[in-house]
């Protein structure tokens, strides 16, 4: 847990997420937060899968709305330019790490974020 410290006392984060875990080193880690000074209020602990979170200027939310999600089914005889054996490494690999999906708005025109 020292690594968490030392973690959040550089990064000195406005907000924190911590997804990259298992659920109990999650609340583990928000414990350690809370006791660096972060109030609870910044610490964002999503608990489902598809959770939207917004994030603006000075705000970040979770978003009463969720993702629809479906489990889906690599049995190893994929069609295309995939092997399936790649296929099924590479479900193994995010079934353990998990898989976060971040959608920016861009202005056309500016190529800044909106």
């Amino acid at each position: 847990m020292e690594d968490h410290k030392l973690f959040l006392s550089l990064l000195r984060p406005n907000f924190f997420l911590p997804f990259y875990m298992p659920a109990a080193e999650r609340y583990a880690h928000k414990k350690i937060a809370l006791d660096m000074g972060m109030p609870n209020e910044k610490i964002l602990m999503p608990n489902l899968n598809g959770n939207i979170i917004e994030m603006y200027d000075d705000v970040v939310l979770v978003s009463n709305e969720r993702l629809k999600l479906d489990k889906i089914l690599v049995d190893g005889k994929g069609k295309g330019h995939l092997s399936g054996e790649y296929v099924i490494k590479a479900r193994g690999i995010m079934a353990e790490s998990g898989v976060v999906s971040l959608i920016f708005k861009i202005d056309t025109k500016t190529r800044e974020l909106i």
